[in-house]
C-alpha cells in the first residue's frame, strides 16, 4: 500500500506504432518508476493478554536494521477503565523520540487510536527503538498497545 499526501495521476500512452508507455506523478513532480518504499509496521502489547493490566514497562521493540524515517506512533487501550492516565513513549537508543506523547485516560474511547507529535523522525542502522509505558492510575485499563511505522531509505542488512 502506498500512501501519498498530494494527488496521483497516472498516464498510460499509446503511440502509432502501437508501443504502450506508463508515467505517474505525484502532485506536479513526475516520478522515474513506481518503486515506493514500504511502511513496515511493529507492534507491541506490553506482554499483555487483551484483558492485562498496564503496568510500567519498557521493551525493545526493534534493533533498526537501516536508514529510515518513523512515518508514525500511536498507542491506545482495549479498555480505558474507569480511573486511567497511562502515557506511552516511542523511545531511540533511550531517548524520547516524541514532543507530545499520547496519554490514555478514562475519558477517551477504547480501541482509540492516540497519535504523536515527533522531536525527530530520522532512524539509522543499529538505533534502538523501545516503547515505553507510564502509568499513575489504570483502575479498569486493560490491553495496552502501541504501533510505529518505518520506511527505510536503504536496503535493510
Amino acid at each position: 500500500m502506498a500512501i501519498f499526501n498530494e494527488p496521483v495521476h497516472f498516464t498510460n500512452t499509446v503511440n502509432a506504432s502501437g508501443a504502450t508507455s506508463f508515467s505517474h506523478k505525484v502532485g506536479s513532480v513526475d516520478q522515474a518508476d513506481l518503486a515506493v518504499a514500504p511502511i513496515i509496521m511493529y507492534h507491541y502489547n506490553f506482554g499483555l493478554v487483551i484483558g492485562g493490566t498496564p503496568v510500567a514497562h519498557e521493551a525493545v521493540v526493534l534493533p533498526v536494521r537501516a536508514a529510515g524515517t518513523v512515518k508514525f506512533f500511536y498507542a491506545g487501550l482495549n479498555v480505558t477503565g474507569s480511573n486511567t492516565s497511562v502515557i506511552i513513549d516511542l523511545m531511540k537508543d533511550g531517548s524520547t523520540m516524541l514532543s507530545s506523547k499520547p496519554t490514555i485516560v478514562h475519558g477517551d474511547g477504547d480501541k482509540d487510536h492516540k497519535a504523536a507529535t515527533f522531536t525527530s523522525t530520522a532512524v539509522a542502522a543499529n538505533d534502538t527503538l523501545s516503547f515505553k509505558l507510564t502509568q499513575s492510575a489504570n483502575t479498569g485499563a486493560q490491553g495496552p498497545f502501541a504501533v510505529v511505522g518505518i520506511q527505510y531509505s536503504a536496503t535493510p542488512a
